[in-house]
């Protein structure tokens, strides 16, 4: 078999690895392969047409257009996108002259192999996953030696060396990748964590009896993106978990258990209050959730809930508004909020003169045999406030001022650790001080229970969520007010900052931000495909349909409707200008590439004036193909300047040239000012305007 035989075939083989990747994981009809196989079987037996750039650049206009309008008829990004790439290879085919050609179409079967894996990752995808492997390899070898034994036909071409050479290579490849993909943690980053027995972390109880100092555990467990700028968010935002409301001395349980499955409406949402205000109010929250829990978290004042995937799954909410979900996720999974965010001071404008329900009586007032102490320091704090809700700050502030926070846990052992905390120690953790706060309401007439969750957590600049950790795990309480409902209190002083340098908290972010990176390529199935297509179309929609309303309200002159369409308008116009920026930076990079080049090469790596000289020469060979003279292959570059000075009658190119040929062969060293003639004779090129 000859070298270019041998190269036509192999080529054709990996642009079909990925046909039949797509074609075996059902991403294609059996039409759609036939018609393809036959296309591509006549164009690869056909010599390839030359085309021009203009023509080229139409005919990929067009295959583009068709894309468009495939996924706009039948609406399925995934298939049009595997037509689309379908497309464009057998158009490569046809002008397949230069390697980059062959290079764009190995790239197409790469694409087409990973859109596969997304609709399933078998054992005969593993298959052609290793048959690609050796094909790239065995086409890349041929691809490097092609213009070697085109120049020497004398040369001897060994189809079975290539072959075994690459066989090599890949069951190496293989070997090596295989321990390197199982040892790559999928996880979060628990091997940050500290060990020990008594650590920090989220639980659904809280027991004041724990002895020992409480470690520090660094393990994450959810990742939380918002919809609004983080820097807009109440600083003491939490992800509210469980609430306690029945406390025995020590330990705080539930023990309203009795649930109520929540059930979706014909959008898959789960509603979970029945009242809210309005929508501009509501916080949108994504929540990455690692499995260690089957609660349900999310920011207080949950409205609603959806994006749960598991259909096996079900939602249910307990008589403290916890809600969980069961059976317990085994790993880890995704899910949406959208929460009613009302502060504080909005909900104490709504407090009512109303007695407290009587079924409150026994679940938030009953309390347990108690120090008198307690109960003298509840009156004696909150005497003069005015108000229960007054009465409720006055303690918080109390327990804030005056105590120490603490994860040495010092009352642990005491027979009474509240009272311990509060007349002996006067230093604790979380538990200690929403225990104290909880207890100190009750004694007064105040109904309150105390909740388990997490704070926000640290946000990640590089990707925009706040990692949550174990060391997050946060206990506060819960204080019921006529009118408003629930309204939240947090008596825990703030703990001491740990010291950390700077630099080591921006690693330790994009080390998460690759770790979810890495995650999401693994576990991005087909439901997470569709669901970000769906997304993407649903945002494309929503733009056309302003766009094509405001234009309509322009044509019929209707300067009511259409001040809300421009408001529209003017709202993404920095979305815009961003992308617009980017094309523009991009379209520069490209089109100076030779100047950025030289610029890097001669004032950041100093390199010597003949190496600059080298780069103006091809510099020179870019701006005559643009007036239509193209050195060919057998011309030397003095032939090719003696050609152009004569069509040109202008010695610039030949003086160029010169300078390349005395710098690259004779050794000479080009000075500061023969630099900058060779430059001016450029310029001069490039306008036209030459003598």
């Amino acid at each position: 078999m000859s070298f270019e035989k041998a190269f036509q075939v192999s080529s054709c083989l990996l642009s079909l690895t990925g046909l039949v990747a797509v074609a075996a994981a059902g991403g294609v009809r059996a039409t759609t392969v036939v018609l393809y196989l036959g296309m591509l079987s006549l164009l690869w037996f056909l010599r390839p047409r030359r085309l021009s750039r203009p023509n080229q650049a139409m005919a990929l206009a067009a295959v583009f257009a068709v894309f468009v309008l495939d996924f706009f008829l039948f609406g399925d990004f995934g298939s049009s996108t595997i037509r689309f790439l379908l497309l464009l290879s057998l158009f490569k085919t046809l002008v397949r002259e230069k390697g980059a050609d062959y290079l764009v179409l190995y790239l197409i079967s790469f694409a087409l192999l990973l859109l596969a894996s997304t609709y399933t990752v078998s054992i005969f995808y593993f298959v052609t996953l290793v048959a690609f492997l050796f094909l790239s390899v065995l086409v890349l070898i041929l691809f490097e030696n092609r213009e070697p034994f085109r120049k020497h036909k004398s040369l001897r071409f060994s189809f079975s060396a290539h072959v075994q050479i690459a066989t090599v290579i890949s069951a190496l490849t293989i070997l090596i990748a295989i321990p390197i993909f199982f040892a790559i943690p999928r996880g979060s980053l628990g091997f940050l964590s500290r060990g020990g027995s008594n650590v920090s972390g989220f639980s659904n109880t809280v027991n004041l009896g724990d002895t020992g100092r409480i470690g520090e555990n660094s393990e994450v467990v959810m990742r939380v993106s918002v919809d609004k700028n983080p820097k807009v968010l109440p600083a003491d935002l939490k992800w509210r978990g469980i609430a306690l409301n029945s406390f025995d001395g020590r330990v705080w349980t539930s023990t309203l258990r009795k649930s109520n499955r929540l059930f979706p409406d014909f959008q898959g949402r789960y509603p979970v209050a029945t009242e809210r205000r309005q929508l501009e109010s509501l916080l949108e929250q994504t929540f990455f959730v690692e499995s260690f829990s089957d609660v349900v978290f999310g920011a207080a004042g949950m409205v609603q809930l959806f994006g749960f995937r598991n259909r096996n799954a079900a939602l249910w909410r307990d008589g403290n508004q916890a809600v969980f979900i069961r059976p317990r996720q085994r790993e880890a999974f995704r899910y949406f909020v959208h929460s009613d965010l009302e502060t504080r001071a909005q909900k104490s404008t709504r407090i009512k003169a109303a007695s407290v329900p009587e079924e409150f009586e026994i679940a938030f007032l009953k309390l347990p045999s108690l120090d008198e102490r307690i109960v003298q320091l509840a009156e004696k704090v909150s005497v003069g406030s005015g108000g229960a809700f007054g009465k409720a700050l006055r303690i918080e502030a109390f327990l804030r001022e005056g105590f120490e926070y603490t994860l040495e846990n010092p009352s642990g052992t005491a027979v009474d650790p509240l009272a311990d905390f509060l007349f002996r120690s006067r230093a604790g953790h979380c538990e200690y001080y929403a225990t104290a706060q909880a207890v100190m309401l009750r004694t007064i007439g105040i109904p309150s229970r105390v909740v388990n969750g997490f704070r926000r957590g640290e946000h990640n600049e590089w990707s925009d969520y706040f990692i949550v950790r174990q060391s997050d795990a946060h206990s506060w309480v819960e204080a019921y007010f006529p009118g408003p409902g629930w309204i939240e209190f947090d008596p825990t002083p703030a703990a001491a900052q740990a010291w950390g340098a700077s630099w080591y908290r921006h690693v330790a972010q994009i080390l998460d931000t690759l770790d979810v990176l890495w995650t999401e390529v693994v576990t991005f199935d087909r439901v997470k495909q569709i669901g970000f297509f769906q997304s993407v179309r649903r945002k494309i929609e929503v733009s056309w349909s302003n766009v094509s309303t405001a234009v309509g309200q322009v044509i019929r002159f209707d300067l009511s409707q259409l001040r809300e369409r421009v408001y529209w308008l003017g709202g993404q116009k920095l979305t815009l200008l961003k992308v617009l920026a980017l094309l523009l930076s991009c379209f520069l990079a490209y089109r100076y590439r030779r100047y950025l080049r030289m610029f890097w090469k001669r004032h950041v790596l100093h390199r010597s004036g003949t190496e600059i000289a080298q780069e103006y020469y091809l510099e020179l060979l870019e701006v005559l193909e643009r007036r239509g003279f193209k050195k060919s292959k057998f011309e030397t570059p003095r032939e090719f300047g003696v050609r152009v000075k004569v069509a040109l009658e202008s010695e610039l190119p030949l003086q160029v040239t010169e300078t390349y040929y005395r710098s690259r062969y004779g050794g000479h060293l080009v000075g500061q000012k023969e630099l900058a003639a060779v430059y001016s004779s450029l310029r001069e090129l490039k306008s036209g305007q030459f003598s």
